[in-house]
């Protein structure tokens, strides 16, 4: 059962880095662990390029290597508004970072036996079992060749998609609302993506979408807990990752930063994409950007 799990390694070892940071961990020379203080110097120097370009808010740099943080920088102002510079405690939106949290935590079911990558998906969630496959040349349904895998799902290999395209599947997304912000459950989005078209063959091509988001969704049905209290005991309690979550309780909003987007002229303005999310307390607990 271990042989695919060194691929996850790095993933697990990501979020280690990120837990170990927010426990005062032991600084050094960047020469010291075989890097340059030159070429760090370098880095921050762009850092604070990006800032006085006027088109970046904030930005919050850390490199660290062998368990020790050679260079850590805070830039530019996670409010612009209230010119409240970024700082260490500073909490951001991961959105798609979220991905390699939701990998690690299907891949500790996998290591407890209980499912194989090449699994059918439909042996756990049978709605899947008689999805078709859109065929853009003949302008068809088609069935599955082979049938949608759980690695399918982690390697962006499944045919289902976001819906940001032009294609006939991708306006039913849009159509569905099914990657909407919502009072929906995960559970729900699963079962509306099962009943669209694949966009292609499973294995067969390469496009990035939700297929994490089900593979959240899994998770739940494997462990049979809701993906936020699986994070929280499997992977944030014990990494001490405390201000890691689904949304950002209020007493916690002072650290969280304000999201802004670029105008019509490209100048920074508030409200950009998923300003106000994490705000509140949520059932829709996305796999693949809600953290």
């Amino acid at each position: 059962m271990k042989k695919h799990f060194k691929l996850f390694i790095p993933l697990a070892a990501l979020l280690i880095l990120i837990a170990s940071c927010g426990q005062g961990s032991l600084t050094t020379t960047p020469e010291k662990v075989g890097l340059s203080s030159d070429t760090l110097a370098l880095a921050t120097q762009k850092m604070q390029e990006f800032i006085d370009s006027g088109k970046w808010a904030g930005i919050a740099t850390l490199v660290m290597k062998d368990g020790k943080i050679v260079h850590r920088e805070n830039f530019g102002y996670a409010n612009i508004e209230e010119q409240k510079p970024v700082e260490e405690n500073s909490i951001f939106r991961i959105f798609s970072m979220t991905k390699p949290i939701t990998a690690v935590a299907l891949m500790t079911l996998y290591d407890e036996g209980k499912f194989e990558l090449d699994h059918k998906l439909s042996m756990y969630i049978p709605e899947f079992a008689d999805v078709m496959v859109y065929n853009p040349e003949t302008e068809s349904l088609d069935p599955q060749e082979n049938e949608l895998t759980i690695r399918h799902l982690l390697t962006h290999t499944s045919g289902i998609v976001y819906g940001w395209g032009q294609s006939y599947v991708d306006s039913l997304y849009r159509v569905t609302g099914v990657g909407g912000w919502d009072s929906a459950t995960i559970g729900d989005k699963v079962k509306i993506l099962a009943t669209l078209p694949l966009k292609f063959q499973p294995g067969t091509a390469w496009e990035y979408g939700l297929s994490i988001d089900v593979a959240g969704y899994l998770v739940e049905v494997l462990s049979g807990v809701p993906l936020d209290e699986y994070f929280k005991s499997k992977i944030f309690d014990p990494l001490h990752m405390d201000d890691t979550g689904f949304y950002v309780p209020e007493e916690k909003h002072d650290r969280f930063t304000e999201v802004y987007s670029l105008d019509e002229e490209g100048a920074l303005k508030t409200g950009g994409f998923m300003g106000e999310a994490f705000k509140k307390p949520t059932v829709l607990f996305y796999g693949g950007a809600g953290l």
